[in-house]
């Protein structure tokens, strides 16, 4: 096996493992796979797969549906634009 196909291999896993660790109900990710979610970590496996899929490798299309309602669900703001970094955090204010 040549070096582009491990690489090839090892990126498709680790696809495959950031499509297994978002959360189902929430559609975030966070630091355990199915926690329900957190901006920054959210934003790092979106970067993730998206850069895959430039790459020309598969990523199941409903993992971006599930994202777009994480976003939804925690997107404040008066045109929707803010987004706390861990809406589920019983310190953030009001």
């Amino acid at each position: 096996m040549s070096h582009d196909e491990h690489v090839g291999n090892a990126a498709r896993l680790a696809v495959g493992y950031i499509e297994r660790a978002q959360n189902e109900s929430t559609g975030g990710w966070r630091y355990q796979p199915g926690d329900a979610g957190d901006t920054s970590v959210f934003g790092w496996q979106i970067m993730a797969l998206k850069s895959a899929q430039l790459a020309e490798l598969p990523v199941n299309s409903i993992i971006f549906d599930n994202a777009q309602r994480w976003l939804h669900s925690v997107a404040k703001g008066e045109h929707l634009g803010s987004t706390p970094t861990n809406p589920i955090s019983k310190s953030r204010p009001p």
